[in-house]
């Protein structure tokens, strides 16, 4: 991105003007903490104007540090975009800005990534999700999470019990969050398949209400059966080979797919229309 390109462009902070950057934002907060609303004299408004250039300062040039990050939590992100999650990461480096403490003798950049990653990640999981989660349990699945990766190359994945002990909450509450840290899938959402036309989601997933392909034909009524096979004839010929292959000879999907040079994803597409269209006429008739 082109904000990332000129935000490179801006210098590092050294140390010593971190610390004289810093010093100077601290005094405007200590001033706007005691004195939000003013009225302010001249020494107080010479504070709050070289505190403001001076917070400008340390946020510009640590943008590429909110790039660096966003780079790598991006991958993990469904719908959220890349400027959005940066958006969120600036606001956890202005955070980081108010709150630093240049007396304390470390770098900026160390005390800022840990705000800044931590608004990305509370972002990822309350924008980025179909279902927005309340934020306490935002913050424990973050807090989960990255307890889970820390002790996975030693101990590898905890028990829910070992869950509940760390965030301190029931068993079944665990188990909750835990469904929760699964990501939402579209219905319409398309199957990996090498075929031609691919299937949806949605028609993978058996409808345990209605009937089987195999109860619809193989059903005991002889007036059904019969006007099941006098339908047959009217589907187009893919449609017809598919019926009598799989409910008449009893070939597998597999069979059925060596047989007409398809894959078996693609008979099981073919089956389930072909069934649809004997339901379909079977309604009308």
């Amino acid at each position: 991105m082109e904000y990332l390109n000129l935000a490179g462009r801006i210098p590092l902070l050294t140390a010593e003007e971190e610390l004289i950057l810093g010093r100077s934002v601290q005094r405007m907060q200590e001033l706007l903490q005691t004195n939000p609303e003013g009225p302010y004299n001249r020494q107080d408004r010479a504070v709050l104007h070289r505190g403001r250039k001076a917070k400008d300062r340390m946020i510009t040039a640590n943008m590429r540090l909110v790039g660096s990050i966003s780079r790598k939590y991006f991958r993990r992100c469904e719908h959220l975009s890349h400027e959005d999650l940066m958006q969120e990461g600036t606001f956890g480096l202005i955070r980081a800005v108010e709150k630093f403490d240049p007396t304390r003798g470390y770098r900026f950049s160390t005390y800022a990534y840990w705000w800044i990653r931590q608004a990305m990640e509370r972002a990822i999981v309350t924008y980025d999700r179909s279902i927005r989660l309340p934020s306490n349990a935002a913050e424990r699945i973050i807090k989960l999470k990255a307890w889970i990766v820390s002790r996975k190359p030693q101990h590898g994945n905890p028990t829910l019990d070992q869950c509940a002990e760390f965030l301190g909450i029931e068993r079944e509450q665990v188990r909750a969050l835990m469904q929760h840290m699964n990501s939402v899938c579209s219905l319409d959402a398309r199957v990996k398949s090498s075929d031609a036309e691919r299937s949806s989601l949605v028609d993978l997933i058996a409808d345990i209400q209605g009937a089987t392909p195999w109860e619809v034909l193989e059903d005991d009524s002889t007036d059904n059966m019969i006007a099941i096979k006098s339908v047959i004839p009217q589907l187009p010929t893919q449609q017809k080979e598919v019926v009598q292959l799989r409910f008449f000879d009893f070939f597998s999907q597999k069979q059925v797919g060596k047989r007409l040079g398809v894959s078996s994803w693609a008979v099981r597409d073919i089956e389930r229309k072909a069934i649809e269209q004997i339901r379909i006429r079977l309604e009308v008739a």
